[in-house]
C-alpha cells in the first residue's frame, strides 16, 4: 500500500479506536473498518479535468447484525466519529470532497461475522468544471442571493445567507428536520455563481423538487421542495420574511 494510503488508513484508525477494541468473537475492530473503508477510498477516487483526486462523500457500511449492535453498543456515536475520520483523512490525503461525508450502516444477515462490505458513493457527479466553481468564502453574495429563502407553509423562513445550507437530522445541519424519514444528511443547498442549486445527499426518502425527484437541481423562485414530512419554498424577494413577520422567523440550526 502506497505511504499516503497508510497513512490515511493509520489516521482513520487513530480516530475511531476511541476503546474501540476487538470484539469478543473476533468481530469488526476499528483496525478493520479503517481499512475498509481506506480501500472503498481509494477505488472510488475521481479525477477532474485539473487533475485533482475527489474522495467518495457517502459510505455505505454493511455487516452482520449481531456485528453492528456491538459495535454500536461500544460507541453510539460511531457513524459521526467515522464521518469526522473521513473528512480529516480526504485532507491528510490531499483529496477534495463534493460534500460533508455521510456515513451510514446496514445490516445483512448473509455477511459472515468479521465480513465488512463498504459502498462509497459521490453524492453527485463530478462535472469537468467543478475545478472552476468560484470560491465566495469572504466575498459579498451577489443581490440575489442576499435575498433568497426557503420558508415553510407556516411562514418560517431559513435565510439562505452563506455558501453551503446543510438540512438533515443530525445538530450540525443548518435546517435540522426531526421527521424520522428524513435522512441524517438529506440535501444541501450550495451557491454557485450567484445561483442556489440543491442536492440530494443521496437520501434514502429523497428529495422532490416541483413533485420530481432530484439528485441536483438549480433552483427558481417559487421552487417547491419536499423532503418528508416538510415543504420549503425557494423564494427570492426585496424584503425578507423577517420584516414581514418577525414571529416566524426562526434563524439557520434551529430544529422544525
Amino acid at each position: 500500500m502506497p505511504d499516503f494510503l497508510s497513512r490515511i488508513e493509520n489516521r482513520l484508525q487513530t480516530l475511531v479506536e476511541g476503546g474501540l477494541e476487538r470484539l469478543a468473537g473476533g468481530r469488526v475492530s476499528a483496525a478493520s473498518l479503517a481499512a475498509a473503508i481506506t480501500r472503498a477510498m481509494e477505488t472510488s477516487l475521481q479525477r477532474d479535468r485539473a487533475d485533482r483526486p475527489w474522495a467518495a462523500d457517502v459510505y455505505k457500511i454493511r455487516m452482520h447484525p449481531e456485528d453492528l449492535q456491538a459495535l454500536q453498543q461500544e460507541d453510539p456515536d460511531l457513524e459521526a466519529k467515522l464521518e469526522q475520520a473521513v473528512l480529516q483523512a480526504t485532507r491528510d490525503g490531499g483529496y477534495s470532497l463534493l460534500a460533508a461525508p455521510c456515513v451510514d450502516f446496514e445490516t445483512d444477515e448473509e455477511l459472515k461475522h468479521n465480513k465488512i462490505d463498504v459502498q462509497p458513493n459521490h453524492s453527485r457527479p463530478l462535472l469537468d468544471h467543478t475545478q472552476q466553481m468560484p470560491t465566495l468564502q469572504g466575498k459579498e453574495l451577489p443581490k440575489h442571493a442576499e435575498r433568497a429563502y426557503l420558508v415553510r407553509a407556516d411562514g418560517r423562513a431559513y435565510a439562505l445567507d452563506r455558501e453551503i445550507i446543510n438540512i438533515g437530522r443530525l445538530p450540525d445541519n443548518h435546517i435540522i428536520l426531526s421527521d424520522p424519514r428524513v435522512s441524517r444528511r438529506h440535501a444541501q443547498v450550495r451557491l454557485r455563481e450567484g445561483c442556489h442549486l440543491i442536492f440530494d445527499m443521496s437520501s434514502l426518502a429523497g428529495t422532490q423538487v416541483n413533485g420530481q425527484p432530484i439528485m441536483e437541481h438549480l433552483l427558481q423562485h417559487g421552487d417547491v421542495i419536499t423532503l418528508p414530512g416538510m415543504h420549503f419554498e425557494y423564494r427570492i424577494q426585496e424584503t425578507s420574511p423577517s420584516e414581514t413577520s418577525p414571529s416566524q422567523t426562526e434563524p439557520n440550526g434551529t430544529e422544525t
